[in-house]
C-alpha cells in the first residue's frame, strides 16, 4: 500500500487517486481499521474546533439534507444510468423523469462532498463512493439507501425525542403497531427493508468469512438468515460445510434462488420456523446475525435459551452485532443504537458486559469479542456448562 502523505493532499491529488492509493485486494486489518478511525475521528474534531462552534454544530444538524440527497439519487436510480458512462445534466434529466435545474443542484452537491463526478460542462459519471449505489453492485447498499427515506423510517427519526420521553419506538408511537407487524402489512416497504438487510449482510458476511475461521464445523446453521445471502457466503469460503438456513417461511422463499446462485443448493438445507418457537438442532456452529439488537433483554434470553436448548456439547454460538465500548467516544454502535430505539420494540446495541447478562440467563457464556474491520464484532458463546 502507497503513503498518502500531506504534501500529496496540497500539490493536487484527487480523491480518486488517493482512492486507488488506499485499494485493498483483501479486507484491512482490524489495527488498520482502528487506527484509521482514530485519526478520521481526530481530523473532523479539528475541523470542528477550526470553525466557530455554531457553524461547526449547524454542520452537524443539516447533515440529513445531504442524506436526502442521497435518498433521491437513489430513488431515481441516477447511478444505474451512469453505468454505461458519463451524461450530461440534459441527458440524465431526462432519463430519469427530473426537471433539469433541480436534478443538477442535487447532483452539484453530492459531487461537492465526493458522491459522482461533476466534469466540465455539467456533465457527471460514476465515482468509487457512488458506485454502491448501483442495485447490482457487488458492495451495493442501494437497497438500505432507499429504506432510509421510506415515509415509515424517515418520519420516525423526526419522533426521537418521543422515545426519548416515553422509551417506546417511534414506528409503533407512529403506525400503533411494531416495525414487524406494519412490513407484514405493506408489502412495498418489507420488500425495500428485506433487500437493505440482503445488501448489508453480504457486505458484512464477507468480512466474517474471511476473518472467523470456521473451519471444523460440519454444519453451521443461520438462525434468522434471511434469504440465506449471509450463509452463502460463508459457505463459499468453506467448502467441506454444510448449512442449514432457518427463518420464517414468508422470509426464506427465496432463499432456493440464492443458494441454486451459488451452487449450494445440494449443500444447505432450508428449514421455516420462527425462533420465537423453536431452533433447529443438532449444527455445530450457530449463526445469529443482528438479531439481538431488535428486542429488548427478556425478548433475547428467550431466543438464546432456545439456541442452547438445540446446541450440542461442542456446538458454538456466534452473534454478529455491534459491541459497544464501556469507555467514551465515538463508535458507529451508538448510532445504530439509536436506530433500535427509535425503530424496535425494545431492541438496542450492547456492550460486552450486556451481553454477559443475557448469557449468564441463558445458561450460556462468552468465549471470546473478535473484533472485525467492519460495524460489528462476532461474540463467539458456547453452553456455560462447558466452560
Amino acid at each position: 500500500m502507497r503513503v498518502v502523505t500531506i504534501s500529496q493532499l496540497d500539490s493536487g491529488v484527487g480523491r480518486q487517486e488517493i482512492s486507488a492509493m488506499l485499494n485493498f485486494s483483501r479486507v484491512p486489518s482490524v489495527p488498520f481499521v482502528k487506527a484509521v478511525e482514530k485519526i478520521r475521528v481526530a481530523l473532523d474534531y479539528a475541523k470542528k474546533r477550526t470553525f466557530p462552534a455554531p457553524i461547526a454544530l449547524l454542520e452537524v444538524v443539516t447533515s440529513h439534507w445531504i442524506s436526502q440527497a442521497v435518498i433521491v439519487a437513489a430513488e431515481l436510480d441516477v447511478a444505474g444510468h451512469l453505468k454505461a458512462g458519463p451524461l450530461s445534466i440534459v441527458d440524465l434529466a431526462k432519463k430519469v423523469n427530473a426537471d433539469e435545474e433541480s436534478l443538477y443542484r442535487v447532483l452539484r452537491l453530492l459531487a461537492g462532498v465526493g458522491i459522482f463526478v461533476e466534469e466540465p460542462v455539467r456533465v457527471f459519471a460514476l465515482n468509487e463512493l457512488s458506485r454502491p449505489l448501483l442495485k447490482d453492485a457487488p458492495d451495493s447498499v442501494h437497497g438500505m439507501v432507499l429504506m432510509n427515506g421510506r415515509a415509515f423510517h424517515w418520519n420516525a427519526w423526526g419522533e426521537l425525542r418521543r422515545s426519548v420521553q416515553t422509551g417506546r419506538a417511534a414506528v409503533e408511537l407512529q403506525q400503533g403497531k411494531s416495525l414487524f407487524d406494519f412490513l407484514s402489512e405493506n408489502p412495498e416497504d418489507s420488500g425495500i427493508f428485506d433487500d437493505a438487510m440482503s445488501g448489508w449482510a453480504v457486505q458484512s458476511a464477507n468480512i466474517v468469512a474471511e476473518l472467523i475461521d470456521f473451519t471444523g464445523y460440519d454444519v453451521i446453521a443461520d438462525i434468522g438468515g434471511g434469504n440465506g445471502k449471509f450463509l452463502s457466503q460463508v459457505l463459499l469460503r468453506h467448502p467441506n460445510a454444510r448449512g442449514l438456513l432457518f427463518d420464517q417461511h414468508h422470509v426464506v422463499e427465496g432463499a432456493k434462488r440464492v443458494l441454486d446462485g451459488h451452487g449450494l443448493s445440494q449443500r444447505c438445507e432450508v428449514q421455516s420456523g420462527s425462533f420465537f418457537d423453536f431452533v433447529p438442532e443438532g449444527a455445530d456452529a450457530y449463526i445469529l446475525k443482528n438479531i439481538l439488537h431488535d428486542w429488548s433483554d427478556e425478548i433475547s434470553v428467550g431466543i438464546l435459551s432456545r439456541i442452547r436448548q438445540a446446541m450440542k456439547p461442542t456446538s458454538r454460538l456466534f452473534i454478529v452485532e455491534s459491541v459497544i465500548p464501556e469507555n467514551g467516544g465515538y463508535h458507529v454502535g451508538k448510532l445504530i443504537d439509536l436506530e433500535m430505539l427509535v425503530c424496535t420494540p425494545g431492541g438496542k446495541e450492547r456492550t460486552e458486559r450486556q451481553f454477559r447478562d443475557l448469557f449468564a440467563a441463558s445458561r450460556l457464556k462468552l468465549v471470546r469479542v473478535h473484533p472485525l474491520a467492519a460495524i460489528e464484532s462476532v461474540v463467539e458463546v458456547a453452553p456455560a456448562d462447558l466452560l
